[in-house]
């Protein structure tokens, strides 16, 4: 014998009452049975609270990505100046300057990948979540980040000042 559980939804119950109700068997519906919600309502709420939840998910996941591209290219830019610095009375010259250049503008260039990853990604999103930081908010961060890794371009291959 196998136990089943009993689940009381409105649709049942209304097809019951009509039932008797076409039998002329009059039955008293109570007010609070139409409060009941059905099976298939618990069930599209559950879907509707998994879907934001797996939107949030998504959300979270792209904002750590940007995050990372923007560390990385930190990490880059760092190096390329830390490079410039350190190796400053280093022969070549023009080689130490190349190979700053080259950590600086790979810096700038994830920082406006990570801000092109970011939005593409955002705009696949069919719901937005609701405390998303604007899109320019993000363009303006790494636009700044960018000028400023191309601005310190400057500063290792034409400062002529004294160290």
């Amino acid at each position: 014998m196998t136990n089943r559980r009993f689940c009381l939804n409105s649709n049942k119950v209304d097809s019951f009452l009509n039932a008797y109700s076409t039998w002329g068997i009059s039955l008293i519906r109570s007010p609070f049975m139409s409060d009941i919600p059905s099976d298939t309502d618990r069930r599209n709420e559950l879907a509707r609270e998994r879907t934001e939840a797996a939107v949030h998910r998504t959300f979270l996941s792209e904002q750590r990505t940007y995050s990372a591209w923007i560390r990385t290219g930190l990490a880059s830019t760092a190096t390329g100046f830390a490079i410039a610095k350190l190796m400053a009375e280093s022969n070549p010259d023009w080689l130490t300057k190349s190979l700053a250049t080259v950590f600086i503008l790979a810096g700038a260039l994830m920082f406006l990948l990570a801000f092109s990853a970011y939005r593409d990604a955002i705009r696949r999103l069919e719901e937005k979540p609701k405390a998303s930081v604007p899109m320019w908010v993000m363009a303006l961060l790494s636009g700044v980040l960018a000028i400023a890794a191309v601005a310190g371009l400057y500063l290792v291959n034409f400062n002529t000042g004294s160290n």
